[in-house]
């Protein structure tokens, strides 16, 4: 027989994963980011204004050698010997806090004393206020396409040199007759000095009657 009265109805139970995010939302954000931060195959690197290491991502460990709990609280140059091509340390900070950030090549030797290149970013941190807490660097390694673009420099600096000193008269063209290399051997075939003939259109030295 019916009461008239409706028994309520439990709450449904929310997954113990849905309770915990929702019980520690900041918690599982930091975990994100910190899953983030180690996914990338780039080093990024952040410090505070007094350049202490805050933080240490999965690929910073794997590039320099030393692991996140080796490098955090420390500064970067007792762990490493960075160089940058045409800058020092201090303009490198001048210009980032001057314009918000830098970016260029640098030069490492990491702790297993492997030499490395890196394409380096670098830019301040603001807090919600406006107010700088420090740095953040994003770098990546580009040793192997620097080593790739050595190679080629130094192959084609064999070969010149080999041309160069061949006693047969040699002259490269590109696929429209510019010249664009003459050896001195060559000069002494065509009688002008390399630098009057680079450049030219190799027709230029063919005789008129010959052209045709």
């Amino acid at each position: 027989m019916a009461t008239g009265q409706s028994k309520s109805k439990k709450p449904a139970q929310q997954p113990a994963q849905n309770r915990a995010g929702a019980e520690h939302p900041g918690r599982d954000k930091e975990h994100y980011h910190a899953l983030l931060l180690d996914s990338v195959s780039d080093t990024i690197i952040s410090q505070d204004t007094n350049l202490i290491i805050v933080s240490w991502n999965k690929a910073a460990e794997n590039i320099y050698g030393y692991k996140a709990e080796e490098a955090i609280g420390r500064k970067m140059n007792e762990l490493l010997r960075f160089e940058f091509p045409g800058f020092t340390r201090r303009q490198i900070l001048e210009i980032t806090n001057e314009k918000g950030s830098w970016k260029g090549e640098a030069h490492v030797i990491n702790r297993t004393g492997k030499p490395i290149t890196l394409l380096v970013s670098l830019a301040r941190l603001f807090d919600e206020e406006g107010v700088c807490t420090g740095y953040v660097s994003v770098a990546k390694d580009i040793t192997d396409n620097r080593d790739a673009e050595d190679k080629v420099i130094r192959s084609e600096l064999f070969y010149r040199n080999l041309i160069a000193e061949s006693a047969d008269g040699i002259i490269l063209a590109d696929e429209k007759g510019m010249v664009t290399f003459s050896g001195l051997s060559g000069d002494r075939l065509l009688g002008f000095e390399p630098r009057e003939v680079n450049g030219r259109n190799i027709i230029d030295f063919v005789h008129p009657d010959e052209r045709k």
